[in-house]
């Protein structure tokens, strides 16, 4: 998992809890208590569990509170770090469409190429229509849940309205998870980009990356 997901974490857990409990779920994660997360390093999956699962039990919010505190947060720094990716979409649905590109965008710093094809791999979007795209998600982290919350909150910002259906999920031992969007209403229509799909390159990706 990519540094920039544990950093925005812990970012939630000290607006929340504050330092104190910060240092709480280093030590109920079992991570140092000086580990910083860059961002486009890989981390181990299991540690990234660890840590959000930590997260929500000392703050003492429910799965779904968590990750809707996280998906605000991540948001709201994707927009600050990373606003040219909000400036070229237009609406939630090209910025789903394209998230593979920008996640596997982090991927392309990571020198070990067995790490970096394993980045790479979590994610295939299929665009069905204008409404309509299946994301397959694959990872031992299972955070499907936490797509969906992403998903929500970029449809709020772009005043969209979302729905998620999933009939396979690593939860009940499927493959993968079978992650089916559906946009009921577009606020702002696609018009500046063609059917072909929002043009981001690596180039713009990795520029925003390094800020």
């Amino acid at each position: 998992m990519v540094g920039l997901i544990q950093k925005v974490c812990i970012d939630v857990v000290e607006k929340l809890g504050g330092a104190e409990a910060v240092l709480r779920v280093r030590e109920r994660a079992g991570l140092p208590s000086d580990r910083l997360f860059r961002l486009g390093e890989v981390y181990a999956d299991d540690e990234c569990q660890r840590l959000f699962q930590a997260s929500a039990e000392v703050l003492g919010l429910s799965e779904a509170e968590f990750l809707n505190a996280y998906a605000d947060r991540f948001g709201r720094d994707a927009q600050k770090r990373f606003s040219r990716w909000f400036d070229l979409a237009q609406n939630s649905r090209q910025f789903l469409e394209f998230q593979t590109t920008i996640h596997n965008t982090f991927a392309s710093g990571v020198v070990d190429p067995q790490a970096r094809q394993a980045v790479k791999d979590k994610f295939v979007v299929e665009k069905i229509d204008q409404r309509n795209i299946i994301t397959h998600y694959r990872s031992p982290n299972k955070f499907c849940k936490l797509y969906r919350a992403l998903g929500s909150w970029m449809a709020d910002y772009y005043g969209d309205e979302i729905e998620f259906e999933e009939p396979k999920c690593l939860h009940r031992n499927d493959e993968e998870c079978e992650i089916h969007v559906k946009w009921t209403r577009i606020a702002k229509e696609d018009g500046l980009f063609d059917d072909e799909g929002l043009a981001f390159d690596d180039k713009t990706l990795q520029s925003e990356i390094r800020g």
